[in-house]
């Protein structure tokens, strides 16, 4: 009976709480085809719009490191694209078309890996994709060419 007693009046005043919140209805606008980012400030109740392609690269802080390329942008009306090239790649070499290996993308299922991580070994937590992070110095490096 006791116990019967507590779970109701908790329940009880959790739905007090809830009710006595008040909730603001807040629209954005993305644009045709999510031509605009929208920002919203919690606080404030503010909102920033941007184009979506104000950003050609992305980084995520924290363990992730993600790196991520606005798929949308480019000159003109073209979109960026990430290309890994071939591990004989040298910086004193010219650029050809022969020398990239894959285009590369987003992870399109969440923020997980951003185009630049498609490259990681899934087996060693240290490789970012595009540098492994070393312990001892703390620098990440050691990555491919894109």
């Amino acid at each position: 009976m006791v116990q019967r007693f507590t779970l109701f009046a908790l329940v009880l005043s959790h739905l007090q709480i809830l009710s006595a919140q008040d909730a603001d209805f807040v629209e954005v606008v993305q644009g045709t085809g999510y031509a605009q980012e929208v920002y919203y400030q919690l606080e404030s109740r503010e909102t920033l719009t941007v184009p979506g392609d104000a950003w050609d690269i992305a980084f995520s802080g924290g363990f992730s490191a993600g790196v991520w390329l606005n798929e949308t942008s480019g000159p003109a009306g073209t979109t960026l694209g990430l290309y890994r090239l071939s591990s004989d790649y040298s910086y004193q070499d010219t650029l050809t078309a022969e020398m990239a290996e894959e285009r590369l993308f987003n992870e399109h299922t969440g923020y997980g890996n951003g185009a630049f991580a498609q490259v990681a070994d899934a087996s060693d937590p240290l490789d970012f994709g595009w540098g492994s992070y070393n312990p001892v110095n703390h620098i990440v490096g050691d990555g491919p060419a894109y």
